[in-house]
């Protein structure tokens, strides 16, 4: 049988509780008032509620905190690998959650640092670290960096499934971030195809990493290489003006109706395609540089396949496909 979730309660009316009866992140209420209290960040009683509600019963609160429970799995200390999700047959009160739980949540702007001497070696170690923490909710934002210090060589893939990174920025030090062509080797998703193998990736709905560095494939290997690939529905990347990926294989491509915001972005040098949408991909290339050869427009710098979406008003590059008219490739505003 599951356990009743109860909070500390009162019906008395107009009674308060003091800041002792309660322990940070525990809430009280009370029934008569039909109220909620709980701890600022100063450690004072404050309501968060109001009169004018039904209240919350016994079963009321049971049914809330496994909804919540069911959908949220939190870490507890001293479990077998650092994981308790919370299901229909463990139900742990809210009195001692801030005690037996680890909920990192970050509340402001922090950086990490990438290379010689940082805090991580790689990037995709620095994003796992993240990856365990959520950005709480404030106006202004929260933004993680991850900064690659000066002479970091980028000797990795990174792969974003069905999460939403895009809290965090990668910076460097370096005017140009370096990437060892012969280290991307692994295919991104191979149901798409055994040829997507991509520096940047992202799937499953989820958003990459802002990118506010500006990176150049080397010539170590003849593989072809995705800059900054985008597949599927909802997932999507963000890369910021004057940043990018040069001299990849396929600069920036959104594919199967994925969203790619390369505004202003650097993508030159590109050896197949400066910038493709592919089946529904959408791309805001506006004022992006997507030549493959310099001071020459080709036809391959900016291409729309299967009803691809790119608008490129004020970018440098040719394009497949008239711009302004739809055809069974897609369309290119310009």
């Amino acid at each position: 049988m599951s356990d009743i979730i109860r909070f500390k309660r009162s019906q008395v009316a107009g009674k308060v509780p003091l800041a002792a009866d309660l322990t940070d992140g525990e809430l009280a209420l009370n029934t008569a008032d039909k109220k909620i209290f709980g701890k600022d960040a100063q450690g004072n009683v404050v309501e968060y509620g109001g009169g004018g509600g039904a209240g919350l019963t016994p079963e009321k609160e049971a049914e809330i905190f496994t909804a919540i429970g069911e959908k949220i799995p939190l870490t507890q200390k001293g479990t077998a690998n650092g994981v308790c999700p919370l299901d229909s047959s463990s139900r742990v009160p809210l009195s001692v959650m801030p005690e037996d739980f680890d909920v990192p949540t970050v509340t402001a702007n922090f950086e990490v640092t990438v290379g010689t001497g940082g805090d991580y070696a790689t990037i995709n170690q620095a994003l796992s670290a993240l990856s365990e923490r959520r950005p709480a909710y404030n106006y202004e934002g929260i933004k993680a960096t991850v900064r690659l210090l000066s002479g970091f060589y980028m000797r990795e893939q990174v792969f974003v499934h069905g999460l939403d990174m895009a809290w965090v920025t990668i910076v460097g030090d370096d005017p140009i971030t370096m990437v060892e062509r012969a280290k991307i080797t692994r295919v991104f998703t191979a149901e798409y195809g055994s040829n997507l193998r991509a520096i940047f990736g992202v799937k499953n709905g989820g958003k990459l990493p802002v990118i506010q560095q500006l990176f150049e494939v080397d010539n170590s290997s003849s593989v072809t290489t995705y800059g900054v690939l985008a597949i599927g529905a909802a997932s999507s990347a963000s890369v910021l003006p004057g940043f990018g990926v040069r001299k990849a294989g396929i600069g920036a491509c959104a594919y199967d109706a994925a969203v790619l915001q390369i505004r202003g972005a650097d993508f030159t040098g590109s050896l197949s395609r400066g910038a493709s949408a592919q089946f529904g991909g959408i791309i805001n290339a506006y004022g992006a540089k997507l030549r493959m050869v310099e001071g020459v427009d080709g036809s391959n710098d900016i291409r729309v396949d299967s009803g691809g979406i790119i608008s490129c008003r004020k970018a440098e590059g040719g394009t497949n496909t008239p711009p302004n008219q739809v055809n069974f490739n897609g369309i290119i505003f310009q």
